[in-house]
């Protein structure tokens, strides 16, 4: 597999997962809890230059909308 599009990388678990299965491929991961994205996935996979984060949902329409951020960390909708 040369490419791995993750929608909803929320801790990165499955990420790591699909690094060790394809460490060749280039990761696309989209996750649109920016404290997440900022604090936990981009430290932990800053060495790696395979895997690129977006702090963005993916939707069929390009535009804004209301992200409600459940205060348990696994689960937003």
């Amino acid at each position: 597999m040369k490419t791995v599009i993750e929608i909803g990388s929320n801790l990165g678990t499955d990420t790591i997962i699909l690094l060790n299965k394809f460490p060749d491929a280039t990761f696309y991961c989209f996750e649109p809890t920016r404290e997440l994205v900022g604090k936990i996935l981009w430290e932990d996979f800053a060495d790696n230059k395979n895997v690129h984060f977006f702090p963005f949902a993916i939707d069929t329409e390009n535009s804004f909308k209301k992200f409600n951020v459940s205060s348990y960390i696994f689960f937003s909708i």
